[in-house]
């Protein structure tokens, strides 16, 4: 009988592709590793100059009878306590506590008695109302410096010229004991009636006669 052999290197090479191919079918596949993320750092910002804070503006320091010739002057010394008393241009510094006021705004403010008293002196319009109006001039004054005022002023009639004070309370009897033909002896006559009352140092005299 004949029997069929295979060479055995035939078998030998069939063994190695079975060998193989198993290998090949059991040998798990290398796994992708997964992304790694990665941290990304943020890009360098410039740092930010806080803008320049401007100064506040400083008030200068004022003495009574300076002239102030803008508003922010005139905000500065009410602010200080002044009196900003307001003239054609300007105004100027008025100390509401001073013995006595620029000689300036003593002018214009005494004005109106002045004006009172010289209308009644040469009998211009009613006598009784001129001379009314003299005593509620001086309390305008008075409201506006915040403290009483007396003042002096002359008119001139037929008898000559007469002196007398005008106060923004108890006007008549202040008018009657300063009145005289003297304007030193009125003057006197009105301290000593102010030195009398009892809050004889608010008061303030000006002089509408100089």
């Amino acid at each position: 009988m004949k029997t069929n052999r295979i060479p055995a290197l035939a078998v030998a090479g069939i063994l190695a592709i079975t060998l193989t191919a198993c290998s090949d079918t059991n040998t798990p596949a290398p796994s992708t590793p997964a992304p790694v993320a990665v941290e990304s750092t943020p890009a360098a910002t410039e740092p930010t100059t806080p803008a320049p804070v401007a100064d506040e503006p400083t008030c200068p320091t004022f003495t009574a009878g300076d002239l102030l010739a803008t508003m922010g002057d005139i905000t500065c010394a009410e602010d200080a306590g002044f009196i900003a008393y307001r003239l054609a241009e300007g105004a100027i510094v008025v100390d509401p506590d001073a013995d006595k006021i620029p000689a300036a705004v003593q002018k214009e403010l005494a004005a109106p008695v002045a004006q009172s008293i010289k209308d009644y002196g040469q009998e211009v319009g009613d006598g009784a109302g001129v001379w009314a109006a003299a005593p509620q001039a001086a309390a305008s004054i008075s409201t506006e410096l915040g403290r009483p005022v007396a003042v002096v002023a002359s008119f001139t009639n037929d008898d000559g010229v007469t002196f007398a004070a005008w106060g923004s309370s108890a006007a008549d009897e202040l008018n009657a004991v300063s009145a005289s033909t003297s304007h030193q002896s009125t003057l006197a006559k009105t301290k000593a009636w102010i030195a009398d009352q009892p809050n004889a140092d608010e008061w303030l005299i000006i002089d509408a006669t100089v």
